[in-house]
């Protein structure tokens, strides 16, 4: 684990810190002909010049520095999205429109954190992230100039993402004379693809149909509902929330771990108002109105830093 951190101060706005702690060397005689591309890690260590027997004691691998935060080298994200849909507005049901609207959206150079095992390791597995490792000499021993001694965690361009589905919205409003005017709006949204390459050469992470993810994803679960129901009478009005998460998995590993799914959940709020004069109005509303509890997730699942449930699709708080 990290041991220690000092605040180094804001460089060119990153917020850069030191770190030191364990990084397990993967040019080690023990490790050199591991991983997942073991010839090109005992090629890449020797051309680093560190001997096949190199076997460093316990302390010097506990005591690796780096920087961690930011990075000036980093460029902006980019994406390619393609969006193509349908509008209706149908001549039998005057104030009814539909829309049904395709997206598929390519994500490249993500902005995410490599971590300072990951990069030693991808730097002699891949030829990756090398810029954050580094050689040198050592105290703990004597003569040599192949310790690893430096290795950074900062944020890279390294990600990337697959996501499409398709939208759906409808809109109707109506007068019912003397009897007030109503208001509807549907909107959904169903995901078919939600994938996350983390690093090159990595496998995949499907995220569809999970509602986290791990400490730095969250899920899409496949279907999203809302319907916005309004009605008014005068000076007298009411509004009726409804917001629907369909069945998911805690995470996109929670399945294989034996944990259960969650189930759908939906949410109601109501709203009452009246205005007594033009430009005021007083109001009684309840979010939350059956009191629905948030799912509690598995340790590392929620996607959000270690919380136990997901705040940006799970209400946290109960009725109020």
């Amino acid at each position: 684990g990290e041991r220690s951190q000092r605040q180094l101060g804001d460089q060119n706005g990153s917020g850069i810190g030191q770190t030191f702690g364990v990084v397990n060397d993967p040019c080690t005689a023990a490790r050199r002909n591991t991983g997942p591309n073991p010839a090109a890690r005992a090629t890449n260590c020797t051309a680093a010049g560190v001997p096949a027997d190199y076997a460093p004691g316990q302390i010097i691998e506990q005591s690796v520095a780096g920087l961690t935060g930011g990075n000036a080298d980093l460029v902006p994200e980019e994406a390619d999205t393609l969006t193509y849909g349908l509008f209706w507005t149908p001549s039998f049901a005057e104030g009814l429109s539909l829309t049904v609207d395709r997206f598929d959206i390519e994500i490249d150079g993500v902005i995410d954190v490599v971590a300072r095992q990951t990069a030693a390791n991808y730097c002699y597995d891949f030829g990756l992230f090398c810029n954050a490792v580094t050689r040198g000499t050592s105290p703990l021993l004597p003569g040599a100039t192949y310790v690893l001694t430096d290795v950074n965690q900062q944020l890279q361009n390294v990600a990337e993402y697959s996501i499409s589905g398709i939208d759906v919205g409808a809109t109707y409003g109506f007068s019912m004379g003397r009897f007030g005017d109503l208001n509807l709006n549907l909107s959904a949204v169903f995901y078919d693809e939600a994938e996350k390459l983390p690093l090159p050469g990595a496998a995949p992470i499907d995220l569809k149909g999970s509602a986290g993810g791990d400490t730095a994803d969250t899920g899409y679960i496949e279907e999203q509902v809302t319907l916005l129901l309004r009605y008014r009478l005068d000076k007298f009005s009411a509004m009726w929330d409804a917001r629907y998460l369909g069945s998911s998995e805690m995470a996109h590993f929670s399945a294989d771990a034996g944990f259960p799914s969650i189930g759908a959940r939906d949410y109601h709020s109501l709203r009452l108002g009246y205005e007594p004069r033009e430009g005021s109005e007083v109001y009684v509303g309840v979010t939350n109105l059956f009191d629905r509890d948030p799912p509690l997730l598995c340790s590392g699942c929620s996607g959000t830093q270690a919380l136990d449930t997901i705040p940006g699709y799970y209400d946290v708080f109960g009725r109020s």
